[in-house]
């Protein structure tokens, strides 16, 4: 038997039409590693997934994958990423993390946050400097940007990722607090000994045409944290 498996993807029988009651997506943890057809590669970062919910004029909501209100913690980094955001409203997808803050771990690897729609996808070949900073004492908290859910009031759960991910770049305007995780094509073994030398725990492959599920776990995701061939 093969060591790896090919799964349906699951559906959710019903998605709540509230986005407030969205909660993020999970790659599966099965027995054997599954196959992502026509995945893409991003850092797997450290830190707390939440759902950012911004309406202009209104409170940010930062909810956490068990609903938990976290914008009340960091009302600077809130600000934040409601200025970040160039939409009357959108549902964000991020990592509440340390590392790509300056002078954190990682930091390097989002040292070009902007990247142009023709560039949004960085081909096979390229190069992301990575570097370990010699203290991550002055690290603070940031937002990093991975996916797209709703943006003016039109809900974005259908389109395939690549289209959330262009749209993301579209919407949002990176600062030191406020980050877009970058998207590369596999080989996933050389980035991931790139990003792990600089400090994060591996990589996330996600199909290039996967779906969004709110509280689901996706067959179509899937977390790698050790390069083939090593224990």
């Amino acid at each position: 038997m093969s060591p790896r498996s090919r799964l349906p993807v699951r559906h959710p029988v019903d998605v709540p039409s509230d986005p407030l009651a969205w909660r993020p997506m999970l790659a599966a943890t099965l027995p054997r590693p599954q196959i992502v057809d026509d995945p893409v590669v991003e850092p797997l970062w450290s830190g707390r997934r939440v759902l950012a919910h911004v309406v202009q004029g209104a409170p940010l909501r930062l909810l956490d994958a068990a609903g938990t209100e976290r914008a009340g913690e960091e009302a600077d980094l809130a600000a934040a990423i409601v200025t970040a955001v160039a939409a009357d409203d959108a549902v964000v997808d991020g990592i509440l993390s340390i590392q790509p803050a300056r002078g954190g771990v990682g930091a390097a690897i989002l040292a070009q946050p902007r990247m142009s729609m023709k560039g949004l996808l960085l081909h096979r070949g390229a190069d992301l400097e990575i570097e370990r900073p010699a203290s991550a004492e002055e690290a603070v908290l940031a937002f990093v940007a991975v996916d797209l859910l709703r943006v003016d009031g039109t809900t974005l759960l259908d389109l395939p990722l690549l289209e959330r991910k262009r749209l993301l770049e579209s919407v949002i305007l990176p600062a030191e607090r406020v980050r877009l995780s970058p998207v590369v094509q596999p080989p996933e073994d050389p980035w991931i000994a790139s990003w792990q030398g600089g400090g994060l725990k591996g990589a996330i492959l996600k199909g290039a045409n996967s779906r969004y599920l709110p509280g689901e776990k996706t067959v179509e995701w899937r977390a790698v944290t050790r390069v083939a061939g090593r224990r």
